[in-house]
């Protein structure tokens, strides 16, 4: 069985390699590791001539970047050049760092079998439950891969007197509602927290009843891509001087003002932010974070959580389940500079009795300073 190699990495398998580290144009972030499962990887370290190059799979703005210290690396003949990942195995969660020789050629660097392109997973769920859904709608001959949990879903709803007969599906995903921040009072849009009609990806009716599906796939998504650029200007920021509003964002989270600045002012970083770890469990205003988490979550919808294609995760969002999802627990951790102290971006990690939240300020356009905060959540 043929392994990855630094020969492998010619300049298009080079650009495929770091694409799909990044799970950028439809590849999906996941390795096989000759003789020992799949393994997803959160960070890429390059050891080019003794110097350390760490890069997060967050990280698809640096793709240029990314790409090019892959090829430097590449190019570097012997132990003067080393690509590693840091991550854990997907069937048993082991963490651990694997060298790229540890990695299986796969048929999408020229390995056994026929390379195809994987279209993104999210979208691909989203058309085969609508396409499930069709069938028991008899819009269609064919049960479909989630005819099963359709028929679940339907079932369950029918338990309300209100939802006896299914009459219409509507595809909705491609519709994109933006609900922007209000710094002072953190609130999204109007504050709302039934934001079924929002965030529904499919909405069933029952006559005049409307049942609204958010559908996800796969363990760590996003519900949230607030954009800052406002707010956390170059030209405050650059001056270590973060205007009103930005400064009041940072004391919502707890966050140090300087090292904030620092991540994005120093960039690239020659070594990791002093201190970049930091317990900010005191210095959080939770209630105020809280009332956000509520408003990205939100309530008044069913969530169709695909794990995979054979488990799908069905059930509603209401009062008691945003309650106990939102309420957070155990210490709440701030990095300056990623996870690795050398990034271009400031993460805050927390989490509840059900998920895990990953709050990411960064920029989405290539640039250097913050243009989003990206909530992450991964259900546990």
């Amino acid at each position: 069985m043929a392994h990855l190699t630094k020969d492998t990495l010619s300049k298009r398998e080079g650009e495929k390699f770091t694409k799909k580290f990044l799970s950028m144009d439809g590849l999906v972030n996941e390795w096989k590791v000759v003789d020992n499962g799949i393994f997803i990887p959160t960070a890429l370290v390059l050891d080019i001539e003794g110097e350390d190059y760490a890069f997060e799979s967050h990280d698809s703005d640096d793709f240029q970047l990314i790409f090019n210290r892959v090829q430097q690396t590449a190019n570097i003949s012997g132990t003067k050049g080393k690509i590693q990942f840091t991550g854990h195995y997907k069937n048993t969660g082991q963490i651990k760092t694997i060298k790229l020789t540890d990695l299986e050629k796969t048929p999408e660097f020229g390995g056994a079998g026929s390379g195809e392109k994987k279209e993104n997973l999210g979208l691909v769920f989203e058309r085969e439950f609508f396409q499930s859904i069709e069938y028991l709608l008899q819009l269609r001959k064919e049960k479909g891969q989630y005819h099963t949990f359709a028929e679940k879903l339907i079932e369950q709803l029918s338990q309300n007197t209100k939802y006896k007969v299914l009459t219409r599906a509507i595809p909705e995903g491609e519709n994109n509602t933006k609900r922007p921040l209000s710094v002072y009072a953190m609130r999204l849009g109007g504050g709302k927290e039934d934001i079924g009609e929002i965030v529904t990806d499919i909405t069933l009716e029952y006559g005049k009843e409307k049942v609204y599906l958010s559908l996800k796939f796969e363990e760590t998504l996003a519900f949230a891509n607030i954009g800052v650029s406002t707010i956390f200007t170059e030209a405050s920021l650059s001056k270590y001087d973060p205007n009103a509003k930005g400064m009041a964002l940072l004391k919502t989270f707890g966050l140090d003002w300087i090292s904030f600045c620092e991540t994005f002012n120093t960039y690239p970083h020659s070594k990791k932010i002093q201190n970049h770890k930091k317990d900010i469990t005191g210095k959080i205003n939770k209630k105020n974070v809280t009332r956000l988490l509520r408003q990205m979550m939100g309530k008044g919808y069913w969530m169709v959580h695909g794990r995979s294609r054979s488990n799908v995760e069905i059930y509603e969002v209401n009062d008691s389940y945003l309650n106990r999802a939102t309420t957070l627990t155990g210490n709440i951790t701030a990095y300056y500079g990623g996870t690795t102290g050398k990034g271009k971006k400031v993460v805050v990690d927390c989490e509840s009795s059900l998920y895990k939240f990953q709050f990411n300020f960064r920029n989405k356009q290539g640039k250097l300073y913050p243009s989003h905060v990206m909530c992450d959540y991964k259900k546990k």
